[in-house]
């Protein structure tokens, strides 16, 4: 399937910047994330919270989303 035009990607805007001028980058490891699929952004910040301070604050808040939704009889 063709890529939506619309869409940028870091790939494409690296691209066109190589094409204008010289840069610099920097490899590092660690966890990739597609924010271009569904969901992709909130599992990146989910991610980037639970590594954070306020983890047990992130992971009560989510536990008592899930139950409130069970409660509900969502799925």
């Amino acid at each position: 399937a063709a890529a939506d035009p619309r869409t940028v990607t870091l790939a494409a805007a690296l691209d066109e910047l190589a094409r204008r001028e010289k840069y610099l980058g920097y490899e590092l490891a660690g966890a990739r994330y597609d924010l271009g699929v569904k969901y992709g952004l909130l599992q990146a910040q989910l991610a980037l919270g639970l590594r954070g301070a306020e983890r047990e604050e992130l992971l009560a808040m989510l536990v008592e989303l899930l139950a409130t939704r069970a409660a509900e009889g969502g799925a």
